[in-house]
């Protein structure tokens, strides 16, 4: 391990105890679990330069440069209340040992997914800006999805392999952590990284494409991808989605999810059901989205529970009327095992939409506790 890091935007050096003084203590402290895991598999190369910014100081630089800074209060370098009760921050911008700032964030770009990290290069093109892999990329639809904490991501460096996280024992995966990371975001045509090799490594080894494995998703990328999805059945549509393509990568590269329930997982028949309510809600619009029928709105009137109502997004309200089966989420589940406990023996990729349109929609964070429900009659 390297003796020094940068920290500052003036190429100073500083110990590695002295990096952590100075940017962890208003850190959210499982971003601080990641961030300087990642920094330190760096070596020396990757420092801080910034990390939390006041609301005022987030504000100025905005009003100076609006299309640089975001506005204040949507932003991830300013302390943010998560669902904990915490009150943190979870971004930095990294820079470069002796200004070497483009090696950094490159080297950033193509490691930072294995500390369930993410930069903002396919993003808007800030490859210094180092957030949570898998949370919302904006604050704004992190609020709108609950303010939810992330989940424990297990680094290479915790001591513990892919194999052992996966639960099966045996020797670590020779694709590293990937395999077992449900957390992975969508993957399409322009982006670089880490998480792209993993695909390509999958795709020469295990699935014969012959594919060069340089980190880009680029049109030979695409099209071998379209060939996977054809091979499992799959609309080839040479994006990796968790409609099915990553779970047929991760099963090429020796990991299967299985469906069967996490611990204490039950399952209630309900008369009437739930509905999460999303942003830009409106009874007429809930009514289509439940029954077809914008009409039924009257029978939403009141909301039950009447606060905040449609309101705000985020909360459940009940669906009279609409009988099913609800389920409480517990840790290790994912919208796979979810559906499958509820609706046992369909076809959970069939019943995915519907169940989307009741939890909350494609973006919301389900979060161990809440309440999931689908109806009978899909």
């Amino acid at each position: 391990m390297a003796d020094t890091f940068p920290n500052g935007y003036a190429n100073r050096l500083v110990r590695f105890d002295e990096l952590r003084e100075r940017h962890e203590p208003k850190m959210h402290p499982e971003y601080a679990r990641r961030i300087f895991a990642c920094i330190e598999s760096a070596d020396g190369l990757v420092g801080i330069g910034g990390g939390w910014r006041s609301a005022a100081t987030q504000a100025a630089n905005h009003a100076k440069a609006p299309n640089t800074f975001a506005p204040p209060g949507s932003s991830f370098h300013e302390s943010q209340h998560w669902a904990s009760g915490l009150d943190a921050y979870a971004a930095v911008d990294t820079v470069g040992r002796h200004g070497r700032h483009d090696q950094a964030w490159n080297w950033m770009r193509d490691h930072a997914g294995e500390f369930g990290l993410c930069t903002f290069w396919n993003v808007n093109g800030e490859p210094w800006h180092v957030q949570f892999v898998d949370l919302p990329k904006g604050a704004r639809s992190w609020k709108q999805a609950g303010c939810p904490d992330p989940p424990t991501f297990t680094l290479t460096s915790s001591g513990a392999s892919p194999a052992d996280a996966s639960g099966t024992g045996g020797t670590a995966s020779p694709y590293g952590p990937y395999p077992w990371n449900d957390a992975k975001p969508v993957l399409r045509n322009g982006w670089h990284g880490d998480l792209v090799r993993y695909v390509q490594l999958v795709i020469d080894r295990a699935a014969g494409g012959h594919i060069e494995v340089d980190g880009v998703f680029g049109p030979q990328t695409e099209g071998r991808v379209k060939d996977v999805q054809f091979v499992a059945q799959l609309a080839p549509t040479g994006v990796i989605d968790w409609n099915g393509t990553w779970q047929f990568v991760d099963q090429l590269a020796g990991h299967t999810r299985h469906a069967a329930p996490p611990p204490n997982a039950v399952v209630e028949d309900v008369d009437h059901g739930w509905y999460w309510v999303q942003r830009g809600d409106s009874p007429w619009r809930v009514a289509a989205r439940v029954w077809g029928a914008g009409e039924r709105h009257v029978e939403l009137d009141p909301t039950d529970p009447p606060a905040p109502g449609f309101a705000a997004a985020d909360h459940r309200i009940r669906l009279p009327g609409v009988a099913g089966h609800a389920t409480v989420v517990v840790a290790g589940d994912d919208r796979r095992t979810l559906i499958e406990r509820l609706a046992p023996g369909r076809d959970w990729t069939v019943l995915r939409q519907r169940f989307l349109d009741l939890n909350g929609g494609e973006h919301r964070t389900l979060l161990p506790g809440d309440v999931v429900f689908l109806d009978v009659g899909v």
